[in-house]
């Protein structure tokens, strides 16, 4: 069928390259990692609200000291056995937050060392005000050919800005050039002042 010209048969993909599948793990562990930290919060407000008692909160750091606090609306202790099943759900949860945090440390370490963290954080003071929120994130190589991401694995910086766009506007080019040695593909629909010859991307 696909000899005859019916291209809607099926889709032809090309399998990623070793590399690129290896630069996907720290993403996809992460993601794993918070589902499973999720579910011990989950289990342990669960087994407390057996017992009638809400607001407790297992991610602050503080969580041990107040699981020795936490007392039924009768103000009795937790059975002893209860009791021992949160510690182990507790430590269970520590362990897997510590290798999340592992991975998000790796993470950002490989962002600000190879991928034009370091020209960001040279520039933080100037940028900050007139940021509401900004994110730095790894993406995958893809084969859409207008994405930013065409072809070679990136790293996505997106800023929201302020109502300021005189100030923005001044700040712009100062941004390109710090970042200019990382080859950066802006996003069409952003805003920038690049030349239009960057948005031609390489075949």
């Amino acid at each position: 069928a696909w000899a005859r010209g019916e291209r809607l048969v099926c889709s032809m993909v090309r399998p990623p390259t070793v590399v690129q599948e290896d630069d996907r793990r720290l993403s996809r562990e992460r993601g794993r990692l918070k589902k499973e930290r999720d579910q011990h919060v989950i289990r342990i407000k669960s087994l407390l609200a057996l017992h009638g008692i809400a607001g407790y909160e297992p991610i602050r750091r503080d969580r041990r000291a107040r699981s020795e606090a936490v007392r039924t609306p009768a103000g009795r202790l937790l059975p002893p056995r209860a009791k021992a099943e949160i510690v182990r759900e507790l430590e269970r949860l520590e362990m897997v937050a510590a290798q999340l945090a592992e991975v998000e440390r790796e993470r950002d370490a490989a962002v600000t060392s190879r991928d034009g963290g370091v020209a960001l954080e040279r520039l933080r003071d100037q940028v900050t005000p007139h940021l509401l929120i900004s994110e730095i994130r790894t993406v995958a190589a893809d084969d859409l050919w207008m994405s930013t991401c065409y072809r070679q694995p990136s790293v996505a910086i997106h800023f929201t800005w302020k109502q300021d766009w005189p100030a923005v506007k001044r700040l712009l080019p100062v941004i390109e050039k710090e970042l200019s040695p990382f080859q950066p593909r802006p996003h069409w629909g952003k805003l920038f002042t690049l030349s239009d010859e960057i948005l031609i991307f390489p075949a």
